[in-house]
């Protein structure tokens, strides 16, 4: 992953830029998530999607999913976390997707603070 900016005013907007490799072809629509987390543990700044349609997947393809986040002016100061994952579109509960990283538990990964100032 990227982030293009550590740093932004409120108000402003982040890129942040996730990497992902095709084990195998979904059969049905997913997003990809990225949310900077306030502090209190809730989404202010929502990037998802899918800039590459699963229809032109195949196995072993890798991809990069670029996400805008941008924060309301009036959010707060300080670190807001910035975390990825995977969930299905059909699923009336964005059921998301168990991570398959060693290093990671449940179903999103925090990936790096970015600060408010």
């Amino acid at each position: 992953f990227t982030l293009e900016q550590p740093v932004i005013k409120p108000g402003g907007t982040a890129y942040v830029e996730t990497v992902w490799r095709v084990d195998t072809v979904p059969g049905r629509l997913l997003s990809i998530m990225a949310h900077a987390l306030g502090p209190d543990g809730r989404a202010v700044a929502v990037g998802d999607g899918l800039g590459v349609p699963i229809e032109s997947w195949q196995p072993g393809d890798v991809f990069v999913q670029r996400h805008t986040l941008t924060v309301p002016k009036d959010a707060p100061r300080g670190s807001y976390w910035i975390q990825t994952g995977v969930y299905w579109l059909e699923d009336a509960l964005r059921e998301r997707w168990a991570t398959r990283d060693s290093r990671v538990a449940g179903d999103r990964a925090l990936l790096v603070a970015l600060q408010i100032r």
